[in-house]
């Protein structure tokens, strides 16, 4: 039997949560890079758009912090799940946006999205990393994310010159949808093979 260190592959619960997140944040950068275009599009100027992404990562600065305190009570598992299906909420949140004020909220839930899933799926990836092999399987992750960014910068541009926003958010909605999926359905599998 090949020995994990001689694996070019790290575990399939890794490949799972590095397809999930590859998935989740490349639906993310759908909207990102375009997001001073859609707040300039609802009334916002130059001044609040700064201020809004401002509040949105100093928000979720603060979700992170305090949820992570008693997160550790619950199943981790469970949390990247819920996490990814709050991320499908906070992408079709956008759907609701007309102004100013209701783009400060749809912000607000997508910070609290990061406040569950980021602890919760940093520990679940950490939990399950072959030994000795963290250093190349962290890369994994910080690659795959920045492959993710390069990807959905680029989709999220072609998307808007078709389709505008409401192609952009629908496309979001769905691809988060397959990131739960994915993490739920190998969540589910281990959950049967552990019982």
């Amino acid at each position: 039997m090949q020995d994990c260190y001689d694996s070019a592959m790290p575990n399939s619960r890794l490949r799972m949560l590095l397809a999930a997140n590859l998935i989740s944040l490349a639906g993310y950068y759908f909207f990102v890079p375009l997001y001073a275009l859609f707040a300039t599009e609802v009334g916002a100027t130059p001044a609040v758009i700064g201020l809004l992404w401002s509040f949105y990562s100093l928000a979720m600065a603060v979700w992170i912090l305090a949820i992570a305190r008693f997160a550790s009570r619950f199943n981790q598992d469970k949390l990247v799940v819920l996490g990814f299906g709050m991320a499908a909420i906070g992408s079709a949140s956008f759907f609701l946006v007309s102004d100013v004020t209701s783009l400060a909220l749809a912000l607000l839930v997508n910070s609290l999205v990061a406040g569950v899933l980021l602890p919760a799926y940093k520990t679940v990836y950490a939990r399950n990393q072959d030994k000795g092999r963290e250093s190349q399987e962290w890369s994994l992750y910080d690659s795959s994310s920045m492959l993710a960014i390069a990807a959905g910068s680029a989709i999220g541009g072609l998307i808007i010159a078709t389709h505008g926003f409401t192609g952009i958010f629908t496309l979001m909605t769905l691809v988060q949808v397959l990131a739960v999926l994915i993490a739920y359905s190998e969540f589910k599998k281990n959950a049967k093979a552990a019982s």
